[in-house]
């Protein structure tokens, strides 16, 4: 069986590492776009299958675009090739003035990218093109909102926008080039190396996990779901349609259950649900300190804790039906993994 090409970004981050372990284990040839090759072979150093499947091609996606279709022209081979792109990211901040470098993350990354492959030539061969967006996209919808792919977006941070823009990015350039393209749109995605979500773990653990009274639902996935429905949709192409949304999501978690999950497992732990008008304010002084006296993004703002009291539920049947995946983690299996690490 002819081995798959597979291009792949963002393979040294959070979700990346997982993937491209998973991509080396099948019959995939990887090349890897990374802005540093030496500390990429350090991460993998210990993984033999990902060292003998991976060709790092070493290049800054925001500024050498020149570099990497030399680069590329240099070291791909030709035919076929599936596009898996998990460049992003960027802080959820209110401060608009912070929303250059978040689009040049998102947005400008992902343009630079057709632009490479546009220069290779390479653009002509792109079977599928697979992008990483976020559930952030579809940004602030009704407090008891439904979250489906046929849901209209409606982002309102810098960060929401920009995943919004660069979904619109790819759905140009597929319908310019006539490739099948699918967009994730995952909600929170969590792992034993999620560090936001595991500081939330441990405040709740320790009971002093803040939020407003009436809180709504949490979406999760967990890393090993997501990037399993990754490899998924690679290995059934002919079950997409040109231009696929869907919304890979285990579930909505109350904040309640995700307390109670907490205290069952530890024999401790809670949240604490001080007024919320104490947290309004709390939320307006750090939209004031931290961009203007810090020179940093607020780690939390009156968006962020409006979001909180939504009941977002996340419904997806393409996952099951099409994919047929069942999710194989969960809150509790996550707990009890990490007393194993």
């Amino acid at each position: 069986m002819t081995e798959k090409i597979v291009l792949v970004t963002g393979c040294t981050g959070f979700i990346g590492r997982y993937l491209i372990t998973k991509l080396a284990k099948q019959n995939y040839r990887i090349y890897a776009i990374v802005r540093d090759i030496k500390k990429a072979k350090q991460i993998f150093l210990n993984n033999n299958k990902v060292m003998e499947k991976t060709t790092f091609i070493q290049g800054d996606l925001t500024t050498q675009v020149h570099i990497l279709s030399k680069e590329i022209k240099e070291k791909m081979i030709s035919g076929e090739i599936y596009v898996i792109n998990l460049v992003g990211g960027g802080p959820l901040t209110a401060n608009k003035k912070l929303y250059n470098p978040i689009y040049t993350l998102n947005v400008v990354t992902l343009k630079n990218l057709f632009k490479i492959l546009e220069e290779t030539d390479k653009i002509k061969d792109v079977r599928m093109f697979i992008h990483l967006s976020s559930l952030a996209a579809m940004g602030a919808l009704n407090p008891n909102s439904i979250y489906t792919p046929q849901t209209s977006c409606h982002p309102v941070l810098p960060y929401e926008i920009a995943k919004y823009d660069s979904e619109n990015v790819v759905k140009k350039f597929a319908n310019k080039y006539r490739f099948k393209a699918v967009i994730l749109r995952p909600p929170q995605v969590y792992g034993k190396d999620s560090k936001e979500f595991l500081n939330m773990i441990n405040l709740i653990k320790r009971g002093i996990f803040p939020l407003p009274k009436g809180a709504g639902s949490l979406p999760l996935i967990h890393v090993e779901d997501l990037t399993e429905i990754i490899v998924k949709i690679l290995n059934n192409e002919e079950k997409m349609d040109n231009l696929t949304i869907m919304l890979p999501c285990e579930k909505s978690y109350p904040y309640s259950e995700i307390e109670s999950i907490v205290k069952e497992h530890y024999s401790s732990g809670g949240i604490m649900y001080p007024p919320y008008f104490i947290m309004y304010i709390l939320a307006l002084l750090l939209e004031i300190i931290y961009p203007n006296f810090l020179k940093m993004p607020e780690p939390f703002n009156r968006y962020r804790l409006k979001s909180v009291l939504r009941k977002r539920i996340v419904k997806d049947d393409k996952i099951k039906d099409i994919l047929l995946y069942e999710y194989k983690w969960n809150l509790k299996k996550f707990l009890r993994s990490l007393n194993h690490t």
